[in-house]
């Protein structure tokens, strides 16, 4: 039986309990069905769900509401009552709020289940890779591959020794580099400008290392070229030999600095006439133009586990974005990364905003094909092991609401890494993506 067949078969009523022969209302059921193919994402896709939720009724012998759908009531709901006609002509009458409960909880499972994973990797900045030809074939293999963020990562210089403690390793120090670094936002305008379709994330830009400015237009200058493809992933920094050497604000007040140079950002992004007088910077009397393609502005990432870093996460996000790594502050299985993104929405709630606002990621730098790894506990490493235990854990992060996976396939050589690609997406990405 065709969709329009059962829609003109079945009628919703809505009666006052206190009105028993009053007069039944039938109602138009097309907004309902085209709200209901959007919620289902349309397309086949869409047509395979409804098709199980029209079976599932017949199976019950009832047509089930479509999704999506919101059953008027023209009393309190506690006094209202649904017919649902069935296709054998039977009318069944059941209290509202029952019939509600069970079509929320249909389709809070249906969107569950469809929560789209965005799976996005590492662009070389560094070593052997960092070239033109390795960044293009990669750049051109992900996007095929259905990676669709690439991650740009930031140093300017490195120190050829420091004794700030590295926060994402259990040696304290920065693994893998040498002294070749590429300029981090030059670097994601070259990759924006080889990609089509890959959303760009600085990962994470330090923000106090260039001056808020200057970044707010290079920011918006790459957003407008790259057809509104930015994602700014921001964090405060942690070498402080690398400030002194660029000559970036002081270090110990880099959380202040971050924080007054996100609100620059947002007034020159947003405003007609931006004007700031804050402690370390300041503007007036400027046009600020074009602006970003995204409005109000490029969603902001925010990397950090400590307590301030979650308090700017409340602040200032639009995306949670840790690294599940720091040793003080570990977040390296589905129940410790859980627990902290109830502290990350805690927080959000005692500054006032609501959790939902903001959106979870996270990052696994150290994956490998070939990497089984155990924590302080001796549990296994959240996206470590086998493949099929790689894909259980995303399915787990995306339970708590974490969609957007973040990995490295950097490998010694470019075959290598078009190798680790391969195998992610036939082994991993496939049991998680329709």
């Amino acid at each position: 039986m065709s969709g329009a067949s059962i829609d003109r078969r079945l009628a919703l009523v809505t009666t006052p309990s206190s009105t028993p022969g009053g007069r039944c209302h039938l109602c138009s059921f097309a907004a309902a069905r085209a709200k209901a193919d959007r919620t289902m994402s349309g397309g086949e896709g869409g047509a395979m769900k409804r098709g199980r939720a029209i079976w599932l009724g017949f199976a019950l012998g009832v047509l089930p509401v479509p999704l999506g759908f919101v059953v008027p009531a023209p009393v309190p709901v506690i006094h209202a009552f649904v017919s649902i006609l069935t296709t054998s002509g039977v009318l069944i009458t059941l209290p509202f709020h029952f019939v509600l409960g069970v079509v929320r909880g249909y389709v809070g499972r249906e969107n569950a289940a469809m929560s789209i994973m965005e799976f996005g990797l590492t662009v070389p900045n560094r070593g052997p890779l960092a070239t033109p030809k390795a960044i293009g074939a990669l750049a051109a293999k992900a996007e095929e591959s259905g990676f669709v963020r690439f991650a740009v990562p930031d140093l300017v210089v490195v120190p050829k020794s420091y004794a700030s403690r590295y926060p994402y390793d259990a040696s304290g120090k920065l693994v893998g580099y040498g002294s070749d670094c590429m300029e981090q936002l030059v670097l994601m305008a070259h990759v924006a400008a080889v990609t089509k379709k890959a959303r760009i994330l600085s990962a994470v830009m330090v923000v106090p290392r260039r001056p808020a400015v200057l970044t707010a237009k290079a920011i918006a200058t790459m957003d407008l070229l790259s057809g509104g493809r930015i994602d700014l992933g921001v964090g405060a920094g942690w070498l402080r030999e690398e400030f002194e050497a660029i000559g970036a604000p002081d270090f110990d007040a880099r959380g202040r600095v971050t924080n007054e140079f996100l609100e620059a950002f947002k007034t020159l992004w947003a405003a007609d006439a931006p004007s700031m007088a804050g402690e370390f910077v300041a503007f007036d009397n400027i046009v600020f133009a074009p602006k970003p393609v995204q409005r109000p502005h490029p969603p902001i990432w925010i990397g950090g586990e400590s307590g301030p870093a979650l308090r700017r996460v409340a602040r200032h996000a639009d995306v949670w974005f840790p690294i599940g790594a720091n040793p003080r502050h570990p977040l390296d299985t589905p129940a410790r990364f859980a627990a902290g993104v109830g502290r990350m929405r805690a927080a959000a709630e005692r500054t006032g905003r609501d959790p939902a606002q903001i959106g979870l990621a996270f990052s696994a730098t150290w994956y490998r094909e070939d990497l089984l790894r155990h924590n302080d506990e001796g549990e296994r490493f959240i996206l470590t092991g086998s493949d099929e235990q790689v894909a259980e854990d995303a399915a787990a992060l995306r339970d708590v609401g974490a969609t957007r996976l973040m990995f490295n396939f950097l490998r010694p050589t470019l075959e290598e890494s078009v190798d680790a690609i391969d195998r992610f997406r036939e082994n991993v990405m496939a049991r998680l993506l329709p």
